[in-house]
């Protein structure tokens, strides 16, 4: 008997936001995402995500994603790992809060949730594939979970998807993984890793961002193990939607922001997300403005625009870039201190792994604090002629060390050496003047000092 065509589905079941996508594992294998999800007032036919939230009458769940308007319960997910998350973070005491409320499990929580989202799914694939498929094809389902989860976690997300009706072929695949198996396949031939390169993916959702360490165990196709100690903490974008909310709150008063309609807050917060979070360059000096209904003390419209210095964005970035960037430095003294071969700084600059869920701004700021540390050294020679190479006769006069910015040697050109791995070129000119009785010795990188030191001339006493 023939081996029946499959259909692998594939869902990113995320803390705030989360996703379904498919594919017939046949031919050309085309990816299809499911990007139409019902709202209070239509449908949002072009959005690959729809929100990780759910609301309940009674015990009853009543509305999902972009309708669950009424109480929602979000932040669900991060209470399948206990202990893991910090209960002071206000969306997990709100998630602990609503679970007490619906007098359910999480687990069950979580099934009526991920019931839904197959559901989406199901009605997506019989429109291509016909209303039979599920006796047609095998179904394969791929479903994320963060890296730090425990085993026990992992066990009851198991439990809850097959408890929620998907198909009974489930495989759970950390989010770091998914990442890294799809943006590496998607990189060009020069910036592939070789055969047992070690790197870091850094794996940043709207609620958590999770690390993990990972080696090149095949190339072709491309296969990767694990490697550390995966680790995360709750730092994901969502969390410069709330160091804003709080700087407006503390512009207008709290009580002032306390008494304003949730729906003038929302949509604050929206224009937060759409028309400066993203598009924000790091411009210190611009002013920014969002519109509060009900922030001033008139009817007039001017009162209720707040202006926001770009300074102010600058730190509620630079806050959860610091946050961000420790984790990824921990994992990388984790990989020194086992002695891998990491190339963990390349990826650790968004070069081969994306950084999911960040702003540009967000990732240029990560990828600005790594460099690389070079020595050039000056030789001299006493014989009249210059020496063809350094051994004949060439002495040390001086050694300068420098350093430049990853993301600037990320920029250069690739070249594959004959070893067969890859390198960049990395160009400076050394330029020396000399002062009286002082030879200067500078180092220019694109036309940048980037290192400077100075000789003294001494007669030799003897």
């Amino acid at each position: 008997m023939a081996k029946r065509a499959e259909i692998v589905i594939g869902i990113d079941f995320g803390t705030t936001f989360s996703g379904l996508s498919w594919a017939v594992n046949l031919g050309e294998k085309k990816v299809s995402v499911v990007n139409s999800w019902e709202t209070l007032t239509s449908f949002r036919p072009t959005n690959d995500k729809v929100p990780t939230q759910i609301s309940y009458t009674g015990n009853e769940p009543t509305s999902y994603g972009y309708t669950a308007n009424k109480k929602p319960f979000k932040w669900f997910k991060v209470l399948l790992q206990q202990g893991h998350y910090s209960e002071g973070v206000k969306d997990v005491r709100a998630a602990q809060d609503s679970l007490l409320e619906v007098s359910k499990s999480i687990d069950e929580v979580v099934s009526d949730y991920l019931r839904w989202l197959w559901g989406r799914g199901k009605e997506d694939i019989s429109r291509k594939q016909g209303s039979n498929f599920e006796g047609e094809y095998e179904c394969r389902v791929v479903l994320t979970v963060p890296a730090v989860w425990s085993p026990v976690a992992k066990d009851r997300t198991l439990k809850a998807a097959k408890k929620a009706g998907l198909p009974s072929n489930i495989k759970l695949v950390t989010e770091p993984e998914a990442a890294a198996l799809a943006t590496l396949k998607e990189v060009s031939s020069e910036e592939r890793l070789n055969l047992g390169d070690v790197f870091i993916v850094c794996d940043a959702g709207g609620g958590t961002v999770d690390l993990i360490s990972y080696m090149v165990t095949e190339t072709s196709p491309l296969q990767i193990r694990e490697c550390g100690v995966g680790e995360g903490g709750l730092c994901g974008s969502i969390f410069l939607d709330l160091a804003f909310e709080n700087f407006i709150k503390t512009k207008v008063g709290e009580l002032k922001y306390n008494s304003i309609q949730e729906r003038h807050k929302k949509k604050m917060l929206d224009e937060f997300e759409n028309q400066i979070k993203w598009n924000f360059e790091g411009d210190a000096k611009r002013l920014y403005s969002v519109e509060l209904r009900g922030a001033g003390d008139d009817q007039e419209e001017d009162e209720d625009l707040i202006e926001v210095e770009g300074g102010t964005i600058c730190s509620i970035f630079d806050d959860v870039c610091r946050r961000i960037d420790a984790l990824v430095e921990n994992q990388m003294e984790q990989i020194k201190a086992e002695g891998r071969n990491t190339k963990g700084e390349e990826i650790r600059n968004g070069r081969v792994v994306g950084w999911k869920g960040f702003t540009p701004i967000l990732e240029r700021k990560l990828m600005s604090t790594k460099t690389h540390s070079f020595t050039r050294t000056l030789y001299y020679s006493e014989h009249k002629a210059a020496p063809r190479r350094r051994l004949d006769g060439a002495i040390p006069l001086a050694t300068i060390s420098f350093e430049i910015d990853t993301a600037k040697i990320l920029k250069l050109k690739r070249r594959k050496g004959a070893d067969g791995n890859t390198w960049i070129d990395v160009h400076s000119n050394a330029e020396i003047k000399l002062h009286n009785a002082d030879l200067g010795f500078n180092v220019f990188f694109e036309g940048e000092s980037v290192g400077y030191t100075q000789v003294e001339y001494k007669e030799d006493s003897g």
